[in-house]
């Protein structure tokens, strides 16, 4: 991750275009009946707005953003946002799949896809990243950057050792004790909270009946939504929100 936002910051990709990832995970009655909060919009008066974009699912959201930043330890800041909210699950209050679209300071576009009401265990991550120079495309394998430039050359990320499973730990507690601000601080996460902001102001629809497939899965209830995953690999790749493709979940 720091060897491709490295590159990026150095010119070697030249200005972002347009980010998209697609990510999700199932989720079912246990996960949203563990808690008095899951899945909730506010609670005793006090606002949670619990989703996979602000909780299970953020961090490949997160990740685009970071990318973006201006400086190693900040992200891209979010400026507006186009919204499709659903409600798949009727255990949930708040909605449970977001198809979004954001505008940044930076100029680029991000597109963001993210499910609980899906058929397998995990959805993705899938992405595709254009830049000027080239597109950098990531699978679902941890980690898997690869870059293939416009001149035909490739750069396979995932070909980097990303040291032991406490390193980014100890490089944060080695920025603050040099006096600088750690990688995926507080300035890392800012937008991310401003977009939560912005997208939970928009309007949440219910999908429609012929799409909602309920089962049980090892005794718990599960809620699938048919053809989602489908749906949000097509969105991807056509840079579209599924009401744009005439495929809107109401």
């Amino acid at each position: 991750m720091l060897a491709l936002k490295n590159d990026i910051l150095s010119g070697r990709f030249g200005a972002p275009i347009r980010l998209g990832i697609l990510h999700g995970y199932r989720r079912g009655a246990d996960y949203y009946r563990r808690n008095d909060w899951a899945g909730r919009i506010a609670v005793n008066g006090r606002e949670v707005w619990d989703s996979p974009f602000s909780n299970a699912s953020a961090h490949n959201f997160q990740m685009m953003a970071f990318l973006l930043g201006n400086a190693l330890h900040t992200a891209c800041g979010i400026t507006g946002v186009q919204a499709e909210l659903y409600r798949g699950n009727p255990l949930v209050e708040n909605f449970d799949i977001a198809a979004l679209r954001f505008s940044t300071d930076c100029g680029a576009e991000l597109m963001y896809f993210t499910a609980h009401p899906i058929e397998p265990d995990e959805l993705g991550p899938r992405g595709i990243l254009e830049f000027e120079k080239g597109t950098i495309t990531l699978g679902p394998e941890h980690p898997s950057f690869r870059a293939k430039m416009r001149d035909g050359t490739c750069v396979d990320y995932a070909r980097i050792d990303p040291g032991p499973p406490l390193q980014k730990l100890v490089d944060a507690l080695n920025a603050v004790r040099n006096g600088t601000a750690p990688v995926c601080g507080v300035e890392a996460d800012l937008p991310h909270i401003t977009a939560v902001c912005m997208v939970q102001q928009q309007p949440v629809l219910p999908v429609r009946d012929s799409l909602r497939i309920s089962y049980a899965l090892k005794g718990t209830p599960y809620v699938r939504i048919d053809g989602i995953e489908a749906l949000f690999e097509q969105c991807l790749t056509k840079w579209a929100l599924p009401m744009e493709l005439g495929k809107g979940l109401a």
